[in-house]
């Protein structure tokens, strides 16, 4: 919409964009081995095994999709970005994101110790206390959901810094509906036998599994980050 001067016949026109995005996958391995006398006499638990792969890839996709929404923070200004929690910074980040969104309701998420900022003082930490001590944290703040998203571990880092992906000093204020922040695509998946037991000195059997994976962050969409102290 232009305001138009006199005599003038029309004004300038604004672009709408309806652009496809191409998130290409690309081919993630998991290698892990099991003891064939363990695996032969049913002493190894095949499900627990399952699990700790598909956690594994689960892991993975996790952390890209998080250093996608950390980088896509940048792109969007200090306008989207707040230092600290309060109920100005947070009301005003709150309505921004909803206003930048066609005004979609949005969230809040990040770990709990990130959303156990989000708090009224005075007296209202009377009647809040108990949730506090239960949960960690308030169901919603300002009217605006608190969800909460259980962290893992940086690979690599298990047993020497245990650095987690996310961080306890973020929290990302998303809408709820329309495109995501965030776009992941696969495309099939590949079990093969890497060794097999009777080829090998200590009697292992090697198991591969592949899956194309492709992550990648969506900028179109504005979100808000919260930096806490």
């Amino acid at each position: 919409m232009n305001a138009k001067a006199e005599g003038v016949r029309k004004g300038v026109d604004q672009p709408m964009f309806d652009d496809e995005i191409t998130v290409n996958a690309s081919p993630i391995t998991v290698d892990a081995a099991i003891d064939w006398y363990a695996f032969a006499s049913q002493i190894m638990d095949m499900g627990n095994f399952a699990l700790k792969i598909g956690r594994s890839f689960m892991a993975y996709i996790f952390l890209k999709a998080v250093k996608g929404m950390t980088q896509a923070t940048t792109d969007f200004g200090a306008a989207y970005s707040t230092n600290g929690v309060s109920v100005d910074l947070f009301g005003t980040l709150r309505e921004r994101v909803s206003a930048a969104n066609g005004g979609m309701n949005v969230v809040a998420i990040g770990t709990a110790v990130a959303l156990a900022n989000c708090s009224l003082g005075g007296n209202y930490q009377v009647e809040i206390g108990a949730e506090m001590n239960r949960v960690g944290y308030l169901d919603q703040y300002l009217g605006v959901p608190l969800i909460a998203l259980n962290n893992v571990l940086v690979p690599g880092t298990t047993n020497t810094t245990a650095d987690l992906v996310l961080n306890d000093k973020i929290i990302y204020m998303v809408p709820v509906g329309g495109a995501r922040p965030v776009k992941i695509v696969f495309e099939g998946n590949e079990v093969s036998v890497s060794f097999n037991p009777d080829e090998t000195s200590d009697r292992r059997y090697g198991i591969s599994v592949e899956m194309r994976v492709g992550v990648a962050a969506i900028v179109g969409p504005k979100f808000g980050s919260i930096i806490l102290p």
